[in-house]
């Protein structure tokens, strides 16, 4: 799965890219056969990108793997006798938590998923915060994890993520061999 949300203007730029002479490929139906029957160049060189629907953008943009690692250490940190001894050093631990899998996220995205905007890799930085908090997490020892406004935050995250402006293209980047795929 491509972890980029796939755009109205990547899928233009890719048939820009694709099509014979520099002319627009035909627009096609789902089948990935242009209007006029032979397949396309751009259905026999790769797999056709779809438009994102919102489903999709929600999917992509929450972090599940960094939520994982982040919730594992949350809950490692919450039973160690020693950072419980006091409120500071247990929100201390649990920032140096937060902070480490907000990075790890990063270079999750980046990396291993070769996500190419960093708009895409914000909005899910975002989502970690957001879960994060209604998680309880950091917030609770300093006693602002209110859990109405825990449900609130993760509910609108969750509502409102796949709105998330995603500016430019990834396709030039990964059709002129920039990819490490």
């Amino acid at each position: 799965m491509i972890r980029d949300i796939v755009t109205a203007e990547d899928i233009a730029a890719l048939r820009r890219i694709e099509a014979p002479n520099g002319t627009p490929d035909t627009p096609s139906p789902a089948g990935g056969r242009p209007l006029g029957g032979a397949p396309s160049p751009l259905a026999r060189r790769q797999p056709q990108l779809v438009l994102d629907s919102w489903y999709d953008r929600l999917n992509k943009f929450i972090p599940s793997e960094a939520i994982g690692v982040y919730l594992a250490l949350d809950r490692a940190a919450n039973t160690s006798a020693f950072l419980k001894t006091s409120k500071w050093l247990l929100a201390g631990a649990l920032l140096v938590i937060l902070i480490a899998s907000a990075v790890a996220n990063a270079l999750y995205l980046r990396v291993i998923c070769d996500v190419r905007r960093p708009s895409s890799i914000l909005a899910s930085t975002i989502a970690l915060g957001a879960f994060a908090y209604g998680m309880g997490g950091l917030f609770v020892p300093l006693g602002v994890a209110d859990p109405g406004l825990q449900a609130i935050v993760v509910i609108a995250t969750g509502a409102f993520l796949p709105f998330f402006p995603t500016p430019g293209t990834f396709v030039q980047a990964r059709s002129s061999g920039a990819s490490r795929r």
